[in-house]
């Protein structure tokens, strides 16, 4: 699986780190200690959790006895970065349980380091404020869909779609003024059978559900992004 390490800030919230199930993800704290800590104990806890230790390393050696069970043989504290006074965790084959908010507490610094680790399901996607970002649903339909009626949506919202795209057109009217600009369906895509919705300039309102609609198929697919 490849590793996550983008991360970003949420205005009011703590630093922020983002991983899709199943991904290996590294939870960082500089202590801004230009020496070798590698000697030092580094504690990563969950107050949520009981027991709430997620990772004890001291004098080189990590104490596996008073773990969670839930991470055992999935925590890796970098002795590379320790030499460089970063505390680097890395937790592999993330699952949903796993979202929370991760303490970092260090011998030598008296303030505790916090970061939120936010996990998507199979059918997340994750943008940074400012980037553009693809929704996207694979129809099957091995053929030219342009044609079609094809309308995503997010039901929180009040008014209007995200985008209405029908017979090769689309339909602006009808879109929610937050949308409007930034959305553009592949033209490409849909000549595949594929439903490739592009969003940009992403904004922390973006978050939340999407639903695609298809008119030559029932169900409907939901895709989460976060922002």
């Amino acid at each position: 699986m490849s590793e996550v390490t983008r991360s970003f800030v949420r205005l009011g919230e703590a630093h922020s780190v983002m991983a899709l199930v199943g991904d290996d993800v590294t939870l960082s704290y500089d202590t801004k200690q230009l020496k070798d800590i590698s000697e030092e104990t580094v504690e990563w806890s969950r107050t949520d959790l009981k027991p709430d230790l997620v990772h004890l390393h001291e004098d080189r050696r990590t104490f596996y006895k008073q773990q969670n069970p839930a991470y055992r043989g999935r925590t890796v504290l970098s002795e590379e970065d320790l030499e460089r006074g970063i505390i680097s965790l890395r937790l592999s084959r993330v699952r949903l349980a796993d979202e929370g908010n991760y303490t970092c507490l260090f011998s030598s610094v008296h303030n505790q380091y916090t970061v939120q680790l936010l996990v998507g399901g199979a059918h997340s996607v994750m943008a940074l404020v400012g980037d553009d970002v693809t929704l996207s649903y694979d129809t099957k339909q091995l053929k030219d869909i342009s044609e079609d009626t094809v309308m995503w949506s997010r039901t929180d919202l009040k008014s209007g779609f995200v985008h209405l795209h029908e017979d090769h057109e689309t339909f602006y009217k009808e879109h929610n003024p937050a949308y409007r600009g930034r959305t553009v369906l592949s033209e490409e895509d849909l000549e595949r059978g594929i439903i490739s919705l592009r969003l940009s300039r992403v904004r922390l309102a973006d978050e939340g559900n999407y639903t695609c609609l298809f008119s030559l198929v029932y169900n409907q697919y939901t895709v989460q992004l976060l922002v």
